[in-house]
């Protein structure tokens, strides 16, 4: 599946999604005939969508780009209340977090045990002060109490117009 063929696709859920939400729209007999009979205009994909989309496509493999399309048909069943345009919203959505957990996958175990020994390094240190420097700060007479004044009668100020 090329990266037209994908856009394709989702233009076509996007017209699937845009026609279900006009059914669900004009079921309702409070809204007029007039309107009801009405035919709709269809939504297109943005170039920015459509830019975007290409960039994430251009991430995944062949068989990520089924599965982000399935991924995507499943959350159109579960919510049919969408509108049209959050349809390549969502699908971009979709491809970015899949690419990052390719990146994930991609990082090499030599790096990843290396993060880890780091971490375990860095959590050998301790935090806590240590006695003798805490008896330093007790004992030194530089540490007097501060304590905040403030003025017997506040300064107002009022804005005039």
């Amino acid at each position: 599946m090329s990266c037209s063929q994908f856009i394709d696709q989702v233009q076509i859920l996007m017209h699937t999604q845009q026609m279900k939400y006009w059914e669900i729209l004009f079921e309702k007999s409070t809204n007029y005939a007039w309107l009801s009979n009405k035919k709709f205009t269809l939504t297109f994909i943005s170039g920015k969508d459509e830019f975007l989309l290409r960039q994430a496509l251009q991430k995944v493999n062949q068989e990520e780009r089924i599965k982000v399309m399935r991924q995507l048909v499943s959350w159109l069943d579960e919510h049919p209340h969408a509108q049209a345009h959050k349809v390549p919203e969502t699908c971009i959505l979709l491809l970015n977090r899949l690419s990052t957990i390719n990146v994930i996958n991609e990082v090499t175990l030599s790096r990843k045990n290396s993060f880890r020994n780091s971490l375990r390094r860095l959590s050998i240190l301790s935090n806590k002060v240590s006695p003798m420097v805490f008896r330093k700060a007790v004992t030194s007479p530089q540490t007097e109490k501060r304590c905040v004044k403030f003025k017997e009668e506040p300064t107002v100020y009022c804005i005039r117009d």
